[in-house]
């Protein structure tokens, strides 16, 4: 989409597409800046989801550390997986313990509404990066139905379901425990 655009302008549109790739890099120092007001900064960070991983990766792992302000991580989290981009992807991941609770929940959130991002945590679950109890119940159901039969064997793998021969299991360990009373 608008990624696209930039990379390759048409003829028509290569004033207007400079002046945008102009605006990402200032809004990646604007996002940045400890003294511009909260609202520029969150704004700056809406502008960079649109940006090249040159430009507003960088900008936005900075914004995801514990030292930016709440807003300011959970808007970088969400810019970051949306901008989709797998070394962006790969560094948020790879970072994974330095950020807030709060923080990695967005990039969890974020990151199971696309493939890339999807891929990305599988990569990051595989590598001991995040913790498979990191995802709650409800997200691991959303992730094994994909249609991405490679993506849902991993999914699978990294999230095995308890079947009734387990409960079946637990249920006899503590059969003895029952005959005391």
């Amino acid at each position: 989409p608008l990624r696209e655009l930039i990379r390759q302008p048409t003829p028509a549109l290569r004033n207007e597409v400079n002046w945008l790739s102009q605006a990402i890099r200032e809004a990646a120092t604007t996002a940045r800046a400890d003294r511009a007001p909260l609202r520029d900064r969150l704004a700056a960070i809406r502008l960079l989801r649109h940006g090249e991983w040159a430009v507003a990766g960088p900008a936005l792992l900075d914004l995801v550390r514990p030292t930016q302000p709440p807003e300011l991580q959970a808007a970088a989290a969400k810019a970051g997986v949306a901008l989709g981009d797998e070394n962006l992807l790969t560094a948020l991941y790879a970072g994974w313990n330095r950020y807030a609770k709060a923080t990695r929940r967005e990039i969890l959130s974020a990151s199971l509404r696309t493939p890339p991002a999807q891929i990305a945590l599988a990569d990051a679950l595989e590598k001991g990066f995040v913790a498979a109890s990191e995802v709650d119940a409800t997200a691991r159901q959303n992730l094994i139905k994909t249609q991405d039969g490679d993506l849902r064997s991993r999914w699978e793998r990294l999230f095995p379901t308890r079947t009734a021969a387990d409960r079946e299991a637990v249920i006899q360990q503590f059969q003895p425990a029952l005959q005391l009373s």
